[in-house]
């Protein structure tokens, strides 16, 4: 069975936390923001964006 994913608002990907991005798969990159919601509380994590190459390593010499 073959998962659908929402890509016109946010994800609930546990208890009060939501994925936001986006992904633009006609140029190779998606946004990967985060919502977590604590009661009154809220915080935004966005660890950056993601690409084709973002599996190579940061810190080659």
């Amino acid at each position: 069975m073959a998962i659908e994913y929402n890509t016109d608002g946010p994800v609930e990907i546990a208890p009060g936390v939501y994925h936001l991005g986006v992904a633009d798969s006609e140029h190779g990159w998606a946004n990967i923001p985060y919502l977590v919601v604590e009661g009154e509380h809220a915080a935004l994590i966005d660890p950056g964006s993601a690409g084709p190459s973002s599996s190579s390593p940061c810190c080659a010499r």
